[in-house]
């Protein structure tokens, strides 16, 4: 399998899983740009179903995420490449931790 970095490809057997990825990133960006202030305004009026579901809709995409990781890794290790793996994990922790601060 190649990386295509989610390009769109006729030869893809599960060609909605990338495609709902990359439509729920969409919908991510476009609230992450709206304003906090009136979003947390918004759900405090009545609407806290909507948090509810992106909690519920976290515990998914996190399920997901540290199966094909675990997967991915699994499969680093086995062609020698693990410890390279390991060192960008670190230092993209690193940096997820100082965009949290800001």
């Amino acid at each position: 399998m190649q990386n295509h970095y989610f390009g769109e490809s006729e030869h893809e057997n599960h060609y909605m899983f990338f495609q709902n990825l990359k439509n729920i990133k969409r919908s991510i960006d476009d609230i992450m740009g709206m304003d906090r202030e009136k979003l947390d305004q918004i759900i405090g009026d009545g609407h806290d179903w909507a948090e509810d579901h992106v909690s519920v809709a976290m515990e998914n995409i996190e399920q997901v995420h540290s199966f094909l990781m675990g997967r991915s890794h699994e499969e680093m290790e086995s062609h020698g490449e693990g410890e390279e793996h390991e060192e960008s994990e670190i230092e993209s922790d690193d940096s997820d931790e100082e965009n949290e601060d800001e």
